[in-house]
C-alpha cells in the first residue's frame, strides 16, 4: 500500500516520476521550495529557478517559474517593493499575476556579459511573506530544454499564423501582437505540432507501425495586466489534421497585456520537472475602451441548457491544478443505443483509455474507469457538475485517497 500510494501521489502531482526514467544527462529537476504548507488563500509566493542554458551566441539566459501556494487565491504583485529583480530591475519581464499552483519556466532572462560570479536575486512579498531566489551559473543547475538527449524529445513548436515564424522551448520576446476593445472576444488562433521522442522508444508490434505522438495540451494564461483576462476555452488541443486550435479572450479593463501560451507534450508541466520538452510563448494585447463588467454568457455547452444523456455526449476539456502544476483530459463522450460510453486522454497517459461506466446521476456527469499508468492502476472517479453558469470537475484517485477539484468546458 505505501509504494502504490508513494506512485500515485507522485502522479496526482504532476507526473515527475512518470516521466523520470524518459529523460537524459545533465537535466536536474527544479527544487521546489516548500517551507511554507499549501493553503486555500493566505499562503506565499515564491521564484522557481529552473536552471540556465546557452544560447547559440555563447550568451546565457536564465529560466524562471514560480509557486504560488494558495490553491483558490490567484495574486496580483506589480512591478516594485513587492516585485523586483537586481540588480538590473526592478522589472526584467517577471509575472505580475500569479495563478494557483506551480508554473514552470513562465520567463527568460538574458544574464548580462559581466555577471561573473554575480547572482540575480527575484524578490516576492505576498500575503505578509517574503520570499527572495537567487538566479546563477553554478554548473549543476545547467539544463537542455530544446532537446532531450536520452531520446532526442524536442519541445511542440508553436505558430500564430499558419505560415508565420516558429516558437519552441523557453519564452523569448514577444511571439505576436494584437489589438482588443473591452468587452468584445478577441480570438487568439495557433497552430500546434509536435515530433515526439526520435531514438530509445519501444519497438512497435511486428506486421505494426508505431502511432503518432499525441497533439500538445495547450493552456492560455494571462501573465500581465491592469485587470483579469477570461479565457473560453483556457485549455485546448489542436485539431489533429490542421494543428490549429483557437480560444477567445475578453478584456474587461484597457491597458497593455501580456498573455501566455504554454505546450506540453506528453512529458507534461515541465517536463515532469526536468525542463523538457514544453513551450511556452508571449503574446502581446493592447486593449482600448472603458472599464466594462466581466461578461455571463450562457452557450450551447452550459448547464442550463444540458439535460439528460444527450446534452453530455461530446468532447470535454478537464484540468486540475496541482503541485507541480495543471494536468490535463480529453473525454470523449458517446451516447449510443441508450447507453453512455467514451474514451479518455491525459498528459501523463496519451494513449487513449475506454470508458464505459459513465452515467448521469441529478445532472451531473459521473465517470467510473482505472486509471493505468506507469504499470500502476487505480480507480479513478470524475465528477462533471454544474458551477453556477459554468462546469466543474472533482477527480477522486483509488477511492478518496486523494480528491481534488478542477475545471470542465465542453467543446
Amino acid at each position: 500500500m505505501i509504494r502504490t500510494t508513494v506512485c500515485l501521489a507522485a502522479i496526482v502531482a504532476g507526473g515527475v516520476l512518470v516521466h523520470a526514467r524518459q529523460q537524459g544527462q545533465g537535466q536536474l529537476p527544479s527544487q521546489l521550495p516548500l517551507s511554507i504548507g499549501l493553503r486555500e488563500r493566505g499562503s506565499s509566493v515564491s521564484g522557481a529557478f529552473e536552471g540556465w542554458y546557452k544560447n547559440k551566441d555563447g550568451s546565457v539566459n536564465f529560466l524562471v517559474g514560480y509557486i504560488n501556494r494558495n490553491t483558490k487565491q490567484e495574486l496580483d504583485i506589480p512591478i516594485g517593493p513587492n516585485n523586483h529583480i537586481d540588480p538590473g530591475g526592478p522589472d526584467l519581464g517577471q509575472p505580475t499575476h500569479f495563478q494557483a499552483g506551480r508554473q514552470w519556466g513562465v520567463f527568460t532572462i538574458k544574464a548580462p556579459k559581466d555577471l561573473g560570479d554575480r547572482k540575480l536575486a527575484w524578490t516576492l512579498v505576498a500575503n505578509g511573506f517574503t520570499n527572495t531566489i537567487t538566479l546563477h551559473t553554478k554548473p549543476e543547475y545547467v539544463i537542455e530544454p530544446y532537446e532531450d538527449a536520452a531520446n532526442g524529445n524536442t519541445p511542440p513548436v508553436l505558430r500564430f499564423a499558419v505560415d508565420g515564424p516558429a516558437f519552441t522551448g523557453p519564452p523569448i520576446g514577444i511571439a505576436a501582437t494584437y489589438t482588443a476593445k473591452t468587452g468584445e472576444p478577441l480570438e487568439l488562433a495557433a497552430w500546434a505540432t509536435d515530433a515526439g521522442p526520435k531514438t530509445n522508444v519501444p519497438a512497435p508490434a511486428p506486421g505494426t507501425t508505431a502511432p503518432p505522438p499525441p497533439p500538445p495540451s495547450l493552456k492560455w494564461s494571462w501573465l500581465r495586466g491592469p485587470a483579469a483576462v477570461t479565457f473560453d476555452p483556457a485549455n485546448t488541443r489542436p485539431d489533429k489534421d490542421t494543428g490549429r486550435s483557437a480560444t477567445k479572450a475578453i478584456f474587461t479593463a484597457p491597458g497593455d497585456y501580456v498573455l501566455r501560451l504554454q505546450a506540453n507534450d506528453a512529458t507534461g508541466e515541465g517536463g515532469g520537472g526536468f525542463q523538457c520538452c514544453w513551450t511556452n510563448a508571449h503574446l502581446k494585447v493592447t486593449v482600448t475602451g472603458p472599464v466594462v463588467a466581466a461578461p455571463v454568457r450562457t452557450t450551447a455547452a452550459s448547464p442550463a441548457r444540458v439535460t439528460g444523456p444527450d446534452g453530455f455526449a461530446g468532447t470535454w476539456l478537464l484540468g486540475v491544478e496541482t503541485i507541480q502544476g495543471a494536468m490535463h483530459m480529453d473525454l470523449v463522450v458517446k451516447h449510443d443505443g441508450g447507453k453512455l460510453t467514451g474514451e479518455i486522454t491525459s498528459d501523463v497517459a496519451p494513449q487513449p483509455q475506454p470508458v464505459t461506466d459513465i452515467a448521469v446521476d441529478d445532472g451531473k456527469l459521473v465517470v467510473k474507469y482505472t486509471f493505468a499508468v506507469q504499470g500502476q492502476s487505480f480507480p479513478l472517479k470524475i465528477t462533471i457538475a454544474p458551477d453556477g453558469e459554468q462546469w466543474k470537475s472533482t477527480f477522486d484517485f483509488a477511492g478518496g485517497q486523494f480528491v481534488m477539484d478542477g475545471t470542465a468546458a465542453k467543446k
